[in-house]
């Protein structure tokens, strides 16, 4: 990035993520916060490797990452970005759709538990289903076969008298 481009990422910033100096220390200027940001977006370097070079806290690095973030994007959206949004709404709704779907994804996975267990249930009572229809079919068979025994047993005498 050259120098004027810089400056003017700079100067329409300042305004939003420039900070006062106080009594006890001296601010970390606007630049700065615009270098680290750019670095960290540039290179992907990690916190610790940012630490080193600039000479500040985790922390405070992640913080001026995030503000400058949400400062260029405040800044910048209009003039410079192809997204544009129906509504001022629309920014903040943005913002909590990772909790809607992680909101949606424990609420697919409560109900798989759900299905799993009703699933389970169902082929339990499947299972004691057949069982007892194996010992009813049993039971008829026996009452059928011993009805068949006796109704033989009456039925070879009584043929031979109707035979004679």
């Amino acid at each position: 990035m050259n120098v004027e481009d810089f400056n003017f990422l700079a100067n329409h910033l300042t305004q939003h993520i420039g900070k006062k100096d106080s009594r006890l220390r001296e601010s970390i200027s606007v630049g700065e916060r615009l270098a680290v940001t750019l670095r960290y977006l540039a290179t992907g370097d990690s916190f610790g490797s940012l630490m080193s070079v600039f000479l500040l806290g985790k922390t405070t690095i992640c913080n001026i990452i995030r503000e400058t973030c949400e400062a260029i994007f405040r800044t910048l959206n209009d003039d410079f970005l192809k997204m544009r949004f129906m509504c001022n709404q629309c920014h903040t709704y943005m913002h909590n759709i990772d909790e809607v779907l992680r909101n949606m994804n424990l609420t697919i996975e409560k109900n798989s538990q759900n299905i799993q267990e009703c699933n389970d249930d169902f082929q339990e009572s499947q299972k004691m289903q057949v069982k007892e229809l194996k010992l009813l079919l049993q039971s008829i068979e026996k009452k059928f076969g011993e009805r068949i025994d006796a109704m033989q047993k009456y039925k070879k005498p009584v043929r031979r008298v109707f035979s004679k």
